[in-house]
């Protein structure tokens, strides 16, 4: 991967001396090259996801949406709203178009930021076998390079599921059920 020059993020979860020793990256630096190294592929899969909205009324990339995405959830922006307000900081911008331009350079990245309402949007159109075969990619890359290799348990990868709110009833169905507005919960 080409170097990026990245200034700080506007985020409040900068991280220093990520890398051991003098070298300071940001987050979202620290993220990409993190990509980078354990999933190459990765980048160029985001390219190859099909985009279904119309090319003449586009202004963001859909190469921009994934990773605008993975960074409001690893930063934990906690809502759509918050992405404009945590994430629409001119550094953060800035930092965008560079790896944009690196990455992407015959899509470049506009100098603002996109909506998180656009973004559910054009997540709801996309088909979900593209997301599907991202998270396999990941894993393949991850299982096949043995990365995972030391949180084996008894020689096999553990697969935890959270099952958490799944069921939800609108009426008590019994006296244990948790109220939790408007639904019912375990």
């Amino acid at each position: 991967m080409p170097s990026i020059k990245i200034t700080a993020v506007a985020a409040p979860q900068n991280t220093t001396a990520v890398m051991g020793d003098e070298e300071e990256l940001d987050l979202s630096e620290a993220m990409f090259k993190t990509i980078q190294h354990f999933v190459p592929k990765f980048f160029t899969a985001l390219s190859r996801i099909p985009d279904p909205r119309d090319p003449t009324r586009t202004v963001y990339p859909i190469q921009e949406f994934f990773l605008v995405g993975i960074l409001a959830f690893m930063l934990k922006t906690r809502s759509r709203r918050n992405i404009k307000y945590r994430l629409g900081t001119p550094k953060f911008i800035r930092n965008m178009q560079n790896v944009g331009g690196v990455l992407y350079p015959q899509e470049p990245f506009p100098d603002t930021l996109l909506h998180g309402d656009t973004l559910n949007k054009l997540v709801n159109r996309i088909p979900v076998k593209y997301s599907q075969e991202l998270r396999n990619l990941i894993l393949r890359t991850l299982i096949r390079s043995r990365c995972l290799e030391k949180w084996r348990i008894l020689s096999s990868y553990a697969v935890v599921i959270d099952g958490t709110g799944a069921i939800n009833y609108h009426n008590r169905h019994c006296l244990t059920a948790q109220r939790n507005r408007p639904t019912f919960t375990h």
